[in-house]
């Protein structure tokens, strides 16, 4: 066997700003910035495209139920949520679909599915 496997993604996060990707390849991930007290990276890292920092170390999570997507903030999250312009309310699973916009703080991501 030559190479490795690779998990295929569920679903990517795609920064306008600068064009980078953020594959999702689990049914549960955090979006946040990397954590230098615990060492701790969340699966979609965003620390590089927040260089002031505003975006929560745990700041959003995206759950994948019966192949439908949903994004919830993190309890705890200061700077607010964003989806399609609507303020996502804090622990509550709301549907996420293909092409909408998501805002952490001042961070916009466009949501992409696989298909």
């Amino acid at each position: 066997m030559t190479g490795t496997l690779q998990a295929e993604a569920k679903a990517y996060f795609i920064s306008p700003s600068t064009g980078n990707v953020f594959p999702v390849f689990s049914h549960e991930a955090l979006l946040g910035r990397f954590d230098s007290v615990t060492g701790q990276s969340p699966e979609v890292d965003l620390t590089k495209e927040d260089q002031s920092r505003n975006i929560s170390r745990r700041h959003a999570r995206l759950v994948v139920k019966d192949g439908k997507f949903f994004i919830a903030e993190e309890i705890g999250t200061m700077n607010g949520t964003f989806l399609n312009g609507k303020k996502l309310a804090n622990g509550v699973l709301t549907p996420i679909h293909d092409g909408d916009e998501f805002m952490l703080c001042r961070l916009g991501l466009t949501f992409k599915t696989k298909a």
